[in-house]
Order: structure tokens, then sequence, then C-alpha cells
């Protein structure tokens, strides 16, 4: 009878390369989900930076979504790619008053 020799598993040794090789960095991100309709009560009007520029005023009416991401550089993929830990929906200040 051979005796079992231990091996790690693949998942470990995989777990080994992705382990990252410096600080951790942490990035927020706000987003306007363009949405419409009378049922949604969390709706609110924000300045849009795609549509604006400094002599106008871009508004969006919808839901404003906050990110926290984890800013990982992807060695196959020849950049950093934000990676979400956390969303929430910010209410508007209407919404809040309610």
């Amino acid at each position: 009878m051979v005796p079992a020799h231990w091996r790690p598993h693949p998942a470990r040794a995989a777990d080994r390369r992705f382990r990252p090789r410096g600080p951790l960095i942490k990035a927020l991100d706000d987003t306007i989900e363009r949405r419409r309709g009378k049922r949604i009560s969390a709706k609110g009007i924000y300045r849009d930076p795609v549509r604006s520029s400094d002599r106008h005023f871009g508004k969006a009416s919808g839901l404003r979504w906050m990110s926290l991401m984890l800013l990982a550089p992807i060695p196959w993929a020849g950049r950093i790619w934000a990676l979400p830990l956390l969303t929430a929906l910010v209410l508007s200040e209407r919404a809040c008053r309610e």
C-alpha cells in the first residue's frame, strides 16, 4: 500500500496567485440610474456630468447609487479593474423628508 501524500487544494494555489502585493486601494463612485414612474419613491433630480458643461447644467431624474470598489490590477487584462464590494441606494432630499 502506498502512503497518502498531502497536496494543497488547487483553489489554495490559485488563491496565492491573486493575493495583493501592495496596499489595498479603494474607490467610491456614484451612478445615476435613470428611472421614471409614479411608484419609484426614492428618485430625485441630480446633476448629470455627461450632459453638463461649464456653461450648461444638465439634469437627470432617477436613482442615485453609491459603490465602494476595490481597485485591483488584473495581470491578464493589462489594466486596473474596479471590483465592487458594496453598493447602496442614496435617497434624495425629497425622499428623506417624506
